[in-house]
């Protein structure tokens, strides 16, 4: 897409888990990216501490995915139905329900139409994007993984902003995190959760900014 559009250098704002594709994105290509902003960012687990450390249904997708792989696709398949059958406003208050800071938002109309009205491409009456679902799961938890990050140190500058109600991170593996990645400029939200990105929109671009002006 960046050769057809002649685009030589972008930067990336990503959410959740999708920091991992704008670290290979980097290396797919390297000095395309100039710099990566990481929404609710999320580094890799490096013990299994880390991974039991999230809410219940993160942990059950990714505790499959991680020591039984092959029974993902099954588990993956009876999620998306199960989403389905219950509704997206339901899943959303049961995926959330630590996270005080994400459901004050989802009742935002205009967030809550973004959120139901976007997952219409990953699961709806007439479509169920499972399959992709599994193939992140499992490079999330790949060997590839766990070297991604000291792959690109000091090659891209990094910005992870991270709330500590985000039930795919507990506050214990990201201040792990910091420690574990003292290159990285984190940004810490005491009272936000996964959707930091909605709550704090002018820091995220006052983050931004610098880069625009280089």
């Amino acid at each position: 897409m960046m050769d057809h559009e002649g685009i030589k250098t972008l930067l990336v704002i990503s959410m959740a888990a999708d920091n991992s594709f704008a670290a290979r994105m980097h290396l797919i290509r390297p000095g395309s990216v100039t710099a990566i902003i990481a929404t609710s960012g999320c580094s890799p687990f490096l013990n299994d501490e880390q991974a039991s450390r999230q809410q219940p249904l993160y942990r059950l997708v990714h505790s499959t995915a991680r020591y039984f792989p092959k029974l993902l696709p099954f588990v993956a398949k009876a999620s998306f139905k199960f989403v389905r059958k219950m509704g997206k406003q339901k899943m959303v208050e049961t995926m959330f329900a630590k996270s005080p800071a994400d459901l004050k938002l989802f009742e935002n109309p205009d967030i809550r139409d973004a959120v139901i009205e976007g997952s219409e491409v990953a699961l709806s009456d007439h479509h169920s994007g499972h399959e992709a679902f599994i193939r992140q799961c499992l490079m999330y938890h790949s060997e590839e993984q766990l070297t991604l990050f000291p792959r690109i140190e000091g090659e891209v500058p990094y910005h992870s902003m991270n709330g500590q109600m985000d039930p795919s991170v507990h506050p214990d593996t990201l201040a792990e995190s910091q420690v574990d990645y003292p290159w990285i400029e984190f940004h810490i939200y005491p009272d936000a959760g996964q959707w930091l990105f909605f709550q704090y929109t002018s820091d995220v671009f006052d983050v931004v900014e610098p880069y625009l002006q280089r």
